[in-house]
């Protein structure tokens, strides 16, 4: 090849990606992955991706998920060289995010975590009840900014992914979290209360 300087070309492509703490190489080629971010779990990947990983002690790189599910590696300073963080905002159009704390306080033990264990998602704590409805509760956070547009007069847009399929019956709520892990129980997760002197209190507008 000749010293001819080749086409320049610019990404313009979005991904998601976890910067990696730590790594465990397994037999058949997966990858156990500790993410640098506090909220992710640690998680194993597909058998083969270490394939991929080419880093190091001093770089241990990015795990890569690119839009059609595929999943790669990158050094650390190719990646964040050609990304930058979306932060999930457009045109003030900004995305909220799960909050990292018990969705009430007192019911931690029954918890559940969606998405633990696919880190191109959003660990996701929840309650989920039982009864007819089966209802899942999960609590979500603003950003000051957040916080601060919804003072100045900003409206909440919830967006749903039906897949097609009819849209289940919802409701919103604001909470300080201090609430009575028995009235959470018997009112909204249609549980028994764990002190037998709760009572039963059905919110307004309740689908019950």
């Amino acid at each position: 090849m000749n010293s001819q300087e080749l086409p320049r070309y610019k990404c313009h492509k979005e991904v998601q990606a976890l910067k990696i703490s730590a790594i465990e190489i397994r037999e058949d080629g997966s990858a156990v992955i500790s993410p640098a971010e506090p909220q992710y779990a640690p998680f194993t990947t597909r058998p083969d991706w270490a394939k991929t990983w080419h880093g190091s002690e001093e770089d241990k790189g990015y795990y890569v998920v690119y839009k059609d599910g595929y999943t790669s590696w990158s050094p650390t300073a190719a990646f964040e060289e050609g990304y930058t963080p979306a932060n999930q905002k457009h045109n003030g159009y900004d995305y909220m995010a799960p909050a990292d704390a018990p969705v009430f306080k007192g019911l931690e033990h029954i918890e559940i975590v969606f998405a633990k264990d696919q880190p191109q998602y959003n660990p996701l704590r929840c309650l989920r009840g039982r009864g007819r409805f089966v209802p899942v509760l999960s609590r979500w956070s603003f950003t000051p900014e957040q916080r601060s547009a919804i003072a100045d007069g900003g409206d909440v847009i919830l967006e749903l992914s039906t897949f097609g399929q009819p849209l289940s019956p919802i409701r919103m709520a604001v909470t300080h979290g201090e609430i009575d892990p028995d009235w959470v129980r018997v009112s909204l997760l249609d549980m028994p209360a764990m002190k037998p002197e709760a009572k039963q209190e059905v919110p307004a507008n309740s689908q019950k």
